[in-house]
């Protein structure tokens, strides 16, 4: 038999499959080979035979996976049939790591959180892929294995808000084991903004100012909301966010006055800071006139005209005036406003005489030119008698009869004088009245002779037609001696005694008349 010295070497073969054997090649059936190849560098062994070789054969029969365990039975055999065997073990297997010629590429997802993500889903424990899922247009990476990839795998982490960022494992297995990882980035971000279906409806509150807002309240500096308080039914405005609506928030600035325009800019924000903003109007007006709760009462005044009207003074045309003093202890009018006071005016209309009536008509408005008017009578009227300081003086008239006298003449029925006359040099008397005397006269009544005494009572009266009285006594008598011009001529009467004097007869003690 031949010899054979050293069987050929053990043989580890990186592959996939016995495919991978060469020198010679994987057979199951008795295959053909040499001396040399047995010999070679590859299988190392050595056989001999005093009358040469003549054939090589060989079989192999393959066990396992990773490796692969074959036996190859090599049978050396001279010229003349003997023969020799021998096993050669030879190892297949694949040691070699799959290849990531590139890792899936960072993606970036619009979304709220981790659910988001899609191909493959996110996950905190390995979970199952594929080649296909791994090289797809989402992911886009590149990965070979020689011997085929048979398992891939992932696994995330997830850090950080806004955006999530997800560091994604990959692991490709190949059928031995062999494995190769690579990081992709997942960016999972909210970057959509809030949507404003409808901004708050404009607001028309009743007020003095901006202190009149509520719901919410007036801020000058940005402020805190709600999502119900811009939605509710006083404000009415729709808001909505795929992540959800965390903040709302709104800052007011204020133009104007009568009404107070408010305009209310919103802001509605995400929980990534994505923000949407609106704006509202809301004015501020005070529609509501002033209350008069009670006119100012109507005034007598003692007086003459309308100048004799104070607190405020008589005006025909619009005068200011004020709300204490519509309101004072001469007035006694009461006057309200929820905004306040700001101008108070009245105008007056005089009517008539004794009195005078004089319509005022108050106007009280509030800082928005909301009015509220009330009509004051006051009546001017003088009801004060004239006075006689002095009454004309008694007058001592020499004269026959009452048609002596004069300044005025005697009267028996009331008769017309004047001031002046009452208190000139003749009568003297002293007579005034606030307001004017308008009207003297005077009636006599005489009784006597010798003197004739009359009763002259004056009156003065004030264009009223209030009246004083005095009397004056003005006595008319004469005081004069008779004036013999001519004493009656020297008489020569023929007869016997007195008896002859006629015209007239003699007597010692007769009437006679001027006429004889």
């Amino acid at each position: 038999m031949p010899t054979i010295t050293t069987c050929p070497v053990t043989r580890n073969i990186e592959g996939c499959n016995t495919g991978a054997i060469t020198g010679p090649a994987y057979s199951t059936t008795s295959a053909a080979s040499s001396e040399a190849e047995f010999e070679d560098a590859t299988n190392q062994g050595v056989a001999s035979d005093a009358c040469g070789i003549t054939e090589v054969t060989y079989i192999d029969v393959a066990v396992g996976n990773c490796p692969i365990v074959v036996t190859r039975t090599w049978t050396v055999k001279d010229a003349c049939g003997n023969i020799k065997t021998c096993e050669q073990t030879i190892n297949v297997d694949d040691n070699t790591m799959p290849t990531i010629t590139t890792c899936p590429v960072t993606r970036n997802i619009e979304g709220c959180n981790t659910g988001a993500i899609t191909g493959p889903a996110y996950s905190t424990t390995s979970a199952a892929s594929s080649e296909a899922e791994f090289e797809d247009v989402t992911n886009q990476g590149v990965a070979s294995d020689a011997c085929g990839i048979t398992e891939v795998t992932y696994i995330d982490v997830a850090a950080g808000n806004c955006p999530i960022v997800v560091t994604r494992t990959w692991t490709v297995k190949d059928a031995c084991g062999n494995i190769k990882t690579c990081e992709q980035t997942i960016n999972v971000d909210d970057t959509t903004m809030p949507t404003i279906t409808a901004c708050p409806v404009t607001r028309d509150i009743e007020g003095c100012n901006t202190g009149a807002i509520t719901g919410p309240a007036y801020s000058t500096i940005s402020a805190a909301s709600s999502e119900a308080e811009f939605e509710d039914a006083t404000n009415q405005g729709v808001a909505s966010d795929a992540c959800g609506i965390t903040e709302v928030t709104y800052i007011d600035v204020a133009v104007g006055n009568c009404p107070t325009v408010v305009t209310r800019t919103w802001t509605v924000k995400d929980a990534c800071g994505n923000i949407k903003t609106c704006e509202q109007t809301i004015n501020v007006d005070d529609n509501t006139m002033p209350t008069i709760t009670t006119c100012p009462v109507t005034r007598n005044i003692e007086g003459c005209n309308t100048g004799a009207i104070t607190g405020p003074a008589y005006s025909t045309t619009s005068a200011a005036s004020s709300e204490a003093e519509f309101e004072d202890a001469t007035n006694q009018g009461v006057a309200s406003d929820a905004c306040g006071i700001t101008e108070v005016t009245y105008i007056d209309v005089a009517s008539g005489t004794c009195p005078i009536v004089v319509t005022r008509t108050w106007t009280v408005k509030d800082a928005c030119g909301n009015i509220k008017t009330c009509n004051q009578t006051i009546n001017v009227d003088d009801n004060t008698m004239p006075t006689i300081t002095t009454c004309p003086v008694t007058r001592n008239i020499e004269g026959c009869n009452t048609g002596a006298i004069t300044g005025p003449a005697y009267s028996t029925t009331s008769a017309a004088s004047s001031e002046a006359e009452f208190e000139d040099a003749t009568n003297q008397g002293v007579a005034s009245d606030a307001c004017g005397i308008t009207e003297v006269t005077y009636i006599d009544v005489a009784s006597g002779t010798c003197p004739i005494v009359v009763t002259r009572t004056w009156t003065v009266k004030d264009a009223c037609g209030n009246v004083k009285t005095c009397e004056q006594t003005i006595n008319v008598d004469d005081n004069t001696m008779p004036t013999i011009t001519t004493c009656p001529v020297t008489r020569n009467i023929e007869g016997c005694n007195t008896g002859a004097i006629t015209g007239p007869a003699y007597s010692t003690s007769a009437a006679s008349s001027e006429g004889i």
